[in-house]
């Protein structure tokens, strides 16, 4: 396949500290945690973490692209002692006529296969990098034939000898401590990832696609509902279809993997949103709720679709990093 996978992962300082692990024992932000003293697994005996966390950052579109361009969210979650991982998928743009047309009918599966390749292709290079070795095209090469070398930023003010005290382990990323971001078909994909087993621990998920087939009838891109998840035209006098692209959109849909279980899901939804429309973020809370899976919902009555208000985007990266403190 011709299309790309592109990887870009940017690292605190190493003066940052390693977030202590979730200790379980509660299913809410603020509840009761394990005793004090006890050693969760990947903790040294002080209760210092081994690996950092993860934040894998997930575009919408699904035709758009993630740029190298930090935001007042991404330096926050780099306070916070996580590791990003930027993920252009196949399909995103960038890449040609051929990546972008490489996706459509194959959402679901090609794109969310992707992002996990994406995220062992990370957490390889970051053991790589831990251990004295530098990424290079030949390591990235080595894990899947056809992607891009895997570039890296270390952000913050680390001097010299914090360096030099610093564990080489505490550069690592800790593959079993995922949290899945995104918005709208990086909602999607976070959901999707929620439903495989291992692939997150967490998600923060802002107005997601959840159910295709019910969207198409309901958004005010219909067309997009039989492009991405049936690889379908539209004749845009009539809102119908078939039966048969039906089933595909609801087979590539979230809602349909996520019988088998999730993972903890913040969901923010603007009120207003008819691209997306909020029956979606509902959708996933009900379903996860109802399989006892936390979930928590935020409700932007004044947002639609960007949920780009400065009011909701500081109170969603608020309570999403409170939520990924709890759950990882």
């Amino acid at each position: 396949d011709a299309a790309l996978v592109e990887v870009a992962v940017v690292m605190p300082g190493d003066d940052v500290p390693v977030p202590k692990k979730h200790r379980a024992g509660s299913t809410e932000p603020g509840g009761e945690t394990a005793a004090e003293g006890e050693i969760a697994d990947g903790e040294t005996a002080d209760g210092v973490a081994l690996c950092r966390p993860v934040v894998l950052l997930l575009h919408g579109g699904p035709h758009s692209a993630l740029p190298g361009l930090l935001s007042p969210t991404v330096v926050s979650m780099l306070a916070e002692g996580y590791g990003v991982v930027f993920v252009n998928f196949r399909g995103s743009l960038g890449y040609g006529e051929r990546s972008v047309n490489s996706l459509p009918g194959l959402c679901g599966r090609r794109d969310v296969e992707d992002c996990e390749l994406a995220l062992r292709v990370a957490v390889e290079a970051s053991r790589n990098r831990g251990a004295g070795g530098a990424s290079s095209a030949s390591d990235s090469e080595a894990l899947h034939g056809w992607g891009r070398p895997l570039t890296s930023a270390r952000l913050g003010p680390t001097s010299a000898g914090a360096r030099g005290q610093a564990s080489a382990a505490c550069g690592e990323l800790d593959a079993s401590r995922v949290v899945a971001w995104g918005g709208s078909h990086g909602g999607f994909l976070g959901a999707h990832l929620t439903a495989r087993r291992g692939s997150v621990a967490a998600a923060c998920l802002r107005n997601p696609v959840i159910d295709v087939a019910a969207m198409a009838s309901a958004t005010d891109i219909p067309e997009w509902c039989l492009a991405e998840g049936a690889g379908a035209t539209m004749d845009p006098s009539q809102r119908w279809y078939s039966p048969e692209v039906a089933a595909a959109m609801h087979a590539c849909s979230p809602l349909y993997a996520l019988r088998k279980g999730g993972a903890p899901t913040l969901v923010g939804i603007g009120s207003k949103d008819l691209r997306v429309p909020p029956f979606n973020g509902y959708l996933l809370h009900n379903t996860l709720r109802g399989q006892g899976v936390p979930s928590r919902l935020l409700v932007y009555p004044d947002d639609s679709h960007p949920m780009a208000s400065f009011a909701a985007d500081v109170d969603f990266c608020v309570n999403g990093l409170a939520w990924i403190r709890h759950f990882v």
